[in-house]
């Protein structure tokens, strides 16, 4: 009897290992920010733009005939090492451009958004994030 009840805690015990107690299962989510500002010297009032994100099951947001134009996404869950991209492209008459402010932020899981990556620029801007 003694030995069916040691039998039966070594069973459980060997039962309840998880192998995978190593390995991250956290949770990270991006947070894609771009501002965006048309700027005239002279020309005509029109221009497009396009925002690209690019990661797992991401696309494409398409604005057209914008002044100015404000877009924040949340996006996830990623796991650690996987890498998002964030491209903003615009097309304006000679004469004009957009000013453009964009940033990608992560949280990793419930914490605050840390922001990783910024960049201003005139007319396009690209930036990448490799989750660390």
């Amino acid at each position: 009897m003694k030995k069916l009840i040691i039998l039966s805690f070594v069973i459980f015990g060997l039962l309840s290992c998880n192998k995978d107690d190593n390995i991250d299962s956290t949770e990270y989510y991006v947070k894609y920010e771009v501002s965006c500002k048309f700027e005239r010297d002279y020309g005509s009032y029109s221009g497009s733009m396009s925002i690209v994100i690019n990661n797992t099951g991401s696309g494409k947001t398409e604005v057209k005939d914008k002044r100015s134009y404000s877009f924040s996404d949340i996006r996830g869950p990623f796991n650690k090492g996987d890498k998002v991209t964030l491209s903003v492209v615009t097309t304006t008459p000679k004469g004009s451009y957009y000013d453009i402010d964009a940033k990608i932020s992560v949280c990793k899981g419930s914490a605050p958004f840390v922001t990783k990556r910024t960049s201003s620029a005139k007319n396009s801007v690209s930036l990448s994030y490799k989750i660390e």
